[in-house]
């Protein structure tokens, strides 16, 4: 039970914390745009959403920060109108389904 429970539990807390973020962001975005700002690109493409792979953490400095999308394809899958072949669903999307 011991650190295997923290370890979910801080995992399931990670991604709360960057769902909430990303939803922030977006409502920065749609502010931003109404203004007259260009619109920012999104850092995850869609074919990542609920992928057991995905990461989405960024690392680095205030200077240079790099955001890891994907545990396999590190800046996500890049190849447009196509499934990405290792995308594989992950826990919090089949409990949601």
């Amino acid at each position: 039970m011991g650190s295997h429970s923290f370890s979910l539990a801080n995992q399931s807390h990670f991604k709360r914390i960057h769902r909430r973020w990303h939803g922030r962001q977006s409502q920065r975005q749609i502010l931003r745009s109404q203004i007259g700002f260009p619109i920012k690109t999104v850092s995850c493409s869609t074919t990542c959403h609920g992928c057991s792979h995905y990461h989405g953490k960024t690392y680095g400095t205030a200077e240079f920060r790099v955001t890891l999308i994907c545990g396999i394809y590190p800046y996500g899958w890049l190849v447009e109108n196509t499934l990405c072949p290792d995308w594989h669903q992950g826990e919090e999307t089949r409990k949601t389904e």
